[in-house]
């Protein structure tokens, strides 16, 4: 039918028709793409994360780079290689040393089962004299025994943790040596960037950079600070 003859309520549902389509075609391709975003997740967020870790290493790296005779790359290595030994030891020497207090909790149980026997027998008899009855030098066995257990049960797993560091080394090695190339490769990575950005929006892109990265990283960097001033 010629477009002239059609009346206007068919015009109408014609639009109709095809608004509905071009939605549920949007549909379509974005429950496809985030099949597709959420196959690549993974690789994804080790990307993600290794430029984040890079971010936040950057100013001490750059502090390290303004060492006479030490290149932009051999401050890459230096810097990374400390923070993974240094977070590696600080997770094997937290283990051990608490698998270390724990053992000797449990080897010096019995004098702390006379200890919380004579601690209860005090407030017991407090209780007394208040009219208050309550058994409670009968319970310091018990007490004892149950944190020996979940003590016993702490062990294995801290045991583990020690264990597991080189482990984990393994796994975080991928993340460190991804993040060491978008550091020594950094100012390649924006120059690439900003080849895609029209150049009458060049400059604009230069203040957005910096200012982004100015604010992000103040934000970030304070973070980390804080969790380690907590830790």
């Amino acid at each position: 039918m010629p477009p002239d003859l059609l009346t206007e309520r068919q015009r109408r549902l014609i639009d109709a028709v095809l608004i509905l389509a071009v939605i549920a075609l949007a549909f379509i391709v974005v429950n496809d793409f985030a099949t597709v975003f959420y196959a690549f997740f993974d690789i994804l967020l080790l990307f993600f994360l290794a430029w984040l870790l890079s971010f936040a290493l950057a100013p001490l790296i750059n502090a390290v780079a303004r060492i006479p005779k030490v290149p932009q790359g051999a401050a890459v290595i230096i810097v990374y290689l400390a923070i993974v030994a240094l977070l590696l030891g600080i997770i094997i020497q937290a283990s051990a040393t608490l698998v270390t207090s724990i053992s000797e909790f449990v080897r010096d149980a019995p004098q702390f089962e006379t200890q919380l026997t004579n601690v209860l027998a005090e407030l017991e008899t407090r209780l007394a004299a208040v009219g208050l009855t309550v058994d409670l030098v009968s319970q310091a066995g018990d007490i004892v025994r149950n944190l020996q257990a979940w003590a016993q049960e702490l062990i294995d797993p801290l045991r583990s943790v020690a264990v597991a560091s080189f482990g984990i080394f393994g796994n975080v090695l991928i993340l460190v040596i991804l993040s060491i190339y978008i550091a020594l490769d950094r100012e390649d990575i924006l120059a690439f960037l900003y080849r895609l950005v029209p150049p009458s929006f060049v400059p604009q892109a230069r203040v957005l950079q910096v200012s982004v990265s100015r604010s992000f990283g103040g934000v970030l960097r304070s973070q980390l600070v804080m969790g380690l001033v907590l830790g």
